[in-house]
């Protein structure tokens, strides 16, 4: 991997690829106005997790699944999530999400099995998911690095000390 972000120990467990090493990806789904966030892991297992500034997090056991964009001078790279719509806490989380204006962020951080108690990843990858589609069974949608969509435009202010020609007007 050429992420400059990732710690040696988890670069070395991705190149190795032994089976004796067990990776723990994780996803905190969170947005400004609803109280919680919601900390998921893969796998069957719930885990408790060191998060750096905020000690040690429940990360509950919710199968999910994403698919790396693809490798081209297409522009926008998306990620495809998809998690289980099991206990329905993740379609509750993002019905009510979608009646805020302020974007729906994920924040993916992977960990050792054999080291929880720092992600191997700093800071963690930050993401922001749209076109949530929710079903029976799953929930579903695509995160992108940059919410262009919610971006003020101009996102800054035209004034005489940023440009004093605007006196001559």
């Amino acid at each position: 991997m050429s992420n400059p972000l990732l710690d040696a120990a988890i670069k070395e467990a991705y190149g190795k690829a032994t089976s004796s090493v067990e990776y723990i990806n994780t996803l905190e789904i969170s947005q400004i106005g609803v109280s919680e966030p919601i900390r998921i892991c893969q796998g069957y297992i719930n885990r408790n997790l060191t998060v750096p500034g905020e000690g040690v997090q429940t990360f509950l056991a919710t199968p999910f699944r994403f698919n790396l964009p693809k490798v081209d001078d297409g522009g926008l790279q998306e990620l495809s999530l998809t998690f289980d719509n099991v206990d329905r806490r993740i379609a509750d989380f993002c019905r009510s999400a979608l009646t805020y204006a302020a974007p729906i962020e994920i924040k993916f951080r992977p960990y050792l099995a054999s080291d929880t108690t720092t992600p191997k990843m700093d800071p963690p990858l930050l993401l922001f998911l749209t076109n949530v589609v929710i079903d029976a069974t799953t929930v579903s949608g695509r995160a992108v690095q940059r919410d262009f969509i919610n971006t003020k435009f101009p996102n800054f202010k035209y004034s005489l000390t940023n440009f004093p020609g605007l006196a001559n007007l």
